[in-house]
């Protein structure tokens, strides 16, 4: 008897509300499954100058299996499988991108964190939202005690910066800024001293950068600038944190340097609190840390503030910040071993403002390691809104001797990953790291139009257009025969070709996605790279959730139904869940579904949209191993 069986191949777009539940992850047998005509595109992208991990990344296959495909521990059987080949194989798989920045991926499991948070009068801050374990009462005063070990500082919430009188002092190399009490407390010789010091290093790093001798040092003027208040209520806290560790604990790094550049926000309304960070951990688990904040306020104003923690609790008696920007501003953090302070300098435009924190009491000498964080509070989220920060680390100091910071300090880990917040890092063949913060609460996708086909030879297109009004953001989702290999590729303007398009997706799958920005007429190719069959692709407006999956099993006759339930792993969508989904149709004699060998029971695998690079380990205390 004949029957019929159904192979589904499921994409889930998220296009609002919240979502949900367990999906069954067996990567193993998924990768298994690779065609065979599929395999050439790693060796394709690999004769192009791209690295291994950015094969894997294209392709979303693990990084092992691009390493051995290429070391030829690799075979294909006769089910047109791979399997791994026991011999070994002493051929190095290299980088030829030197170039080019490498950015640092790795598996992350998403979800939100509920804290108790409290609310607490700080003079000059107002009211201080914090997580409730933070707050200490010492006599009669309140403390703020973070837990900076955890690797995870989570900045407190001020309600406004304090209100600063802000003295102009006149040196010989410059204008500066910094609060009366400072000057009064250092005394005009030392603070000149400091000064001269501080020139003298921006000189030096200047002139490396721009291989002139003899810069001449900017005029300064100063003005002052209004203290903006902001009310926030926050029951919600998500972030995301990227580390750098010294490569070698014998090297002490007295001083970092770089750029903060908060790009102007999108903001359709929504209230929140929303901190970009480099955060400086100094000594073995000392609790000292220095945070350069670059704080995104709901009414679209940027500010960059310090804040500065001495065995974990927050001196709130110390103040630098610069505010309402509207471009980079330059940080400066120098470690004075002999006066055993810390100081600090903001520069932006013509305001350079400086003020120091003294530890004399239990002093950290040295850099341990340094992180970026993306840090957001709320309530409730409903309406759009997308902020971004780059963060550049430019300089680095270790005895008489300039480094740049990845020469002194190593990329090590990413935390958990949470909703509504990310964090990027990177770093370049100059030695500059990187990270790139981004906060977003991202609109409902809308379908713009869908589009569906039979492709029936390897090489085999087919093209079709959508109007796009206005600038926006549009995913493309295209859904094939799981037995063949089609690609996607989308250009505005003109149809695009393999060799010219503004996005494309490669994988090894025919299961295709990427998101463009742009307006006009955005054309859409499907192409086979092998095999034939159906496929259905989807132009969708805004930020819809993609996440994918596949789900196989049997029906047996006319009506026959199965229903299943899958759970993003990032843990949050957004409105309902469309399911698209590809049935093709294959008929056995023994009435068993013709799906491939591995597949015994009906299973569904993600496959899912994040990076499949090296698995990263999880949060570690910041301290020296």
């Amino acid at each position: 008897m004949w029957k019929s069986a159904i192979i589904v191949l499921v994409t889930l777009i998220m296009l609002g509300s919240t979502a949900t539940a367990t999906v069954v992850n067996n990567e193993n047998m998924y990768w298994n499954e690779i065609p065979k005509d599929s395999l050439r595109k790693i060796s394709e992208l690999y004769g192009k100058g791209r690295s291994v991990k950015e094969i894997a990344e294209e392709l979303v296959i693990p990084l092992e299996i691009v390493e051995k495909y290429l070391r030829g521990e690799y075979s294909i059987n006769a089910a047109n499988t791979v399997s791994t080949v026991t011999e070994t194989s002493d051929k190095v798989v290299k980088s030829n991108k030197s170039e080019k920045s490498t950015v640092i991926g790795g598996a992350k499991t998403a979800g939100s964190q509920t804290i108790d948070f409290t609310t607490v009068g700080v003079e000059e801050y107002g009211n201080v939202t914090v997580p409730k374990e933070y707050v200490k009462k010492v006599g009669e005063k309140i403390e703020i005690t973070v837990n900076s070990t955890s690797g995870k500082l989570i900045t407190p919430v001020i309600e406004r910066l304090p209100s600063v009188k802000w003295t102009t002092v006149k040196t010989p190399y410059g204008l500066i800024q910094t609060p009366a009490g400072t000057l009064e407390r250092l005394g005009k010789e030392n603070f000149m001293n400091i000064q001269k010091k501080f020139f003298t290093a921006f000189r030096e790093i200047k002139e490396k950068e721009s291989g002139v001798k003899n810069i001449e040092t900017k005029k300064l003027d100063s003005y002052g600038l209004p203290v903006t208040t902001v009310t926030v209520k926050s029951s919600t806290f998500v972030g995301e944190w990227a580390s750098f560790y010294r490569k070698d604990n014998s090297q002490k790094p007295y001083w970092i340097s770089g750029k903060i550049d908060p790009a102007p926000p999108y903001n359709t309304g929504q209230s929140f609190t929303s901190y970009h960070e480099r955060e400086v951990y100094l000594g073995y688990g000392t609790g000292d840390t220095v945070e350069f904040i670059s704080h995104h306020l709901q009414d679209g104003k940027r500010n960059i503030w310090v804040a500065v923690y001495d065995n974990d609790t927050w001196m709130t008696n110390f103040t630098l910040y610069i505010q309402n920007v509207s471009g980079p501003v330059e940080y400066y953090f120098y470690i004075d071993e002999t006066g055993r302070k810390y100081h600090m300098w903001l520069v932006y435009g013509e305001i350079t403002r400086y003020n120091y924190y003294d530890d004399s009491d239990d002093f950290s000498s040295y850099i341990n390691c340094f992180m970026g964080s993306t840090e957001l509070y709320y309530d409730s989220l409903s309406k759009a809104f997308d902020l971004f920060t780059e963060i550049q680390d430019d300089w680095t100091k270790v005895g008489d001797k300039w480094y740049r910071p990845a020469e002194i300090f190593e990329f090590k880990q990413y935390s958990e990953e949470k909703p509504y917040v990310e964090i990027n890092a990177t770093w370049n063949s100059d030695g500059i790291t990187r990270t790139e913060h981004e906060t977003k609460y991202p609109e409902p996708g809308i379908i713009l139009k869908s589009e569906s086909g039979t492709l029936s030879s390897s090489g085999e297109t087919y093209t079709f257009s959508v109007y796009v009004s206005t600038q926006s953001n549009v995913t493309v989702v295209m859904a094939g025969n799981e037995n063949a290999d089609f690609d996607l590729y989308a250009k505005w303007g003109s149809p695009p070709t393999t060799s010219d398009y503004d996005a494309h997706g490669y994988s090894v799958t025919s299961l295709e996605y990427f998101t463009l920005e742009g307006s006009g007429t955005l054309y859409i190719m499907v192409r086979s790279y092998s095999g034939s069959g159906h496929w259905k692709a989807w132009a969708i407006s805004g930020f819809p959730k993609v996440d994918s999956g596949r789900k196989t099993g049997s029906l047996s006759g006319g009506g026959d139904t199965e229903a299943y339930s899958t759970t993003p792993s990032f843990g949050k969508g957004y409105a309902s869940v469309l399911v698209l989904t590809i049935a093709i149709l294959t008929s056995t004699s023994s009435g068993t579904p013709n799906l491939p060998p591995q597949i015994t029971t009906p299973t569904a695998i993600l496959l899912g949209h994040k990076k499949l690079l090296d698995q990263l380990r999880g949060p570690e205390k910041c301290i020296s191993w």
